[in-house]
């Protein structure tokens, strides 16, 4: 790991020689081994949170048009979606590493957009945090970045828990048509299953216990069936 590390710094010196915008490429694109780089005392999360982009000078100019700020920024933010980690962390981690970049470059808006699409990829409720900021910054100028980014928030907040479910409609066994919005002022659990489904079909019984005990305080259930087949 320490020759790989050796080996990945050793190239971005002779690029800078040779190439100095392929070394701003492989700059951005190179994180070197906790083991051989991290702190005493420091987690290799921390070290990923702080260090990922630590062989990048974000104050040159040669960023503002690079298209591998928006990949590597949202690899960044798409990896500490994706392994969980709580909501305030990650943004702590990704507010420090936009808080490196200049807010008047170009760059900054490569990297905030990274940030999204990376957040948005991981399914993290950040990411509408960040889109917001982004339509505040820049909807103006890209207005049509912005109405894309705000149907974006617009979907991915319904999901979001707390917030209010997107109708919809469809028949009942008895061919009536019924929309989610004909059950509001209930506390209701929407159970999608199908008679293929051996999990779904070992919860039933729970839920129909539910049912029982709590419908005269609300509660009500929708069950919606994934069967092609409606007999």
């Amino acid at each position: 790991m320490k020759e790989l590390d050796e080996e990945r710094l050793h190239y971005i010196e002779t690029l800078k020689k040779e190439s100095p915008f392929l070394a701003k490429v492989a700059a951005i694109n190179t994180y070197l081994s906790y083991h051989n780089h991290g702190t005493s005392g420091e987690t290799e999360l921390d070290y990923f949170g702080t260090k990922y982009f630590q062989l990048v000078d974000w104050n040159d100019p040669d960023y503002e048009y690079n298209a591998w700020v928006f990949e590597a920024t949202k690899d960044y933010a798409q990896t500490l979606a994706n392994i969980k980690l709580p909501v305030d962390q990650q943004k702590n981690f990704i507010d420090l590493q936009l808080s490196k970049i200049p807010q008047e470059q170009r760059t900054y808006m490569l990297a905030l957009g990274g940030m999204i699409a990376g957040l948005q990829s991981g399914k993290s409720p950040l990411m509408a945090t960040y889109a917001k900021k982004y339509i505040e910054m820049y909807g103006a100028k890209y207005p049509e970045a912005a109405a894309q980014l705000k149907n974006a928030v617009k979907a991915t907040s319904s999901m979001m828990p707390g917030a209010e479910a997107p109708d919809f409609t469809m028949n009942t066994p008895d061919g009536q048509p019924l929309s989610l919005k004909d059950l509001r002022g209930k506390v209701l659990l929407i159970d999608f299953w199908a008679s293929w489904c051996g999990p779904c079909r070992r919860e039933n019984p729970n839920v129909v216990k539910a049912y029982k005990k709590y419908h005269d305080k609300g509660f009500d259930v929708l069950g919606v069936s994934l069967d092609k087949d409606k007999k």
